[in-house]
């Protein structure tokens, strides 16, 4: 198993996701990890029609997924996760899954964060996790598209 994408994207699945993103990394799996979605079977519909053909699909909440990712002995599984919050892939390090990097696509405006990209907001808490997660090791870059230049995530923080 590899994990050909890591990215935090609070709508999860969409067009850029679904396409554009599926479409340069080429994986054989989309797995969303969202403890909200995984109790909601309308959403999980919504979300598995919009994964392209071909393409398995995979909803667990995050205890679930530390499980499935730690446990996981597909060697050819091309996995593309998707989630909406920083705290899932501190979760999963904690727990001693590895993650390569993490593509930061769309953590959007509310009243107590602030702008750091064009669609990038973050709250203090934000910051703080993204810090704790610099401190595993891990890159985290913001690019909404595949073809956008890559940014350092934490030279913006």
């Amino acid at each position: 198993m590899s994990i050909v994408l890591f990215r935090i994207d609070e709508r999860l699945i969409h067009g850029q996701v679904a396409h554009s993103w599926s479409a340069e990394c080429k994986p054989t799996e989309l797995l969303v990890i969202d403890d909200e979605a995984r109790n909601d079977s309308l959403l999980e519909m919504t979300l598995e029609m919009a994964v392209p053909a071909g393409v398995k699909f995979v909803l667990l909440n995050t205890d679930e997924a530390v499980s499935y990712l730690k446990n996981n002995n597909k060697d050819k599984e091309r996995i593309f996760i998707v989630v909406k919050s920083p705290r899932v892939p501190l979760k999963l390090l904690a727990n001693n899954v590895t993650i390569p990097s993490i593509n930061v696509g769309g953590m959007y405006y509310a009243k107590e964060k602030t702008k750091v990209s064009k669609t990038v907001y973050l709250s203090a808490d934000d910051v703080n996790i993204f810090m704790q997660l610099k401190d595993y090791g891990i890159e985290a870059e913001v690019r909404t598209n595949p073809s956008d230049k890559q940014i350092n995530l934490y030279k913006l923080i």
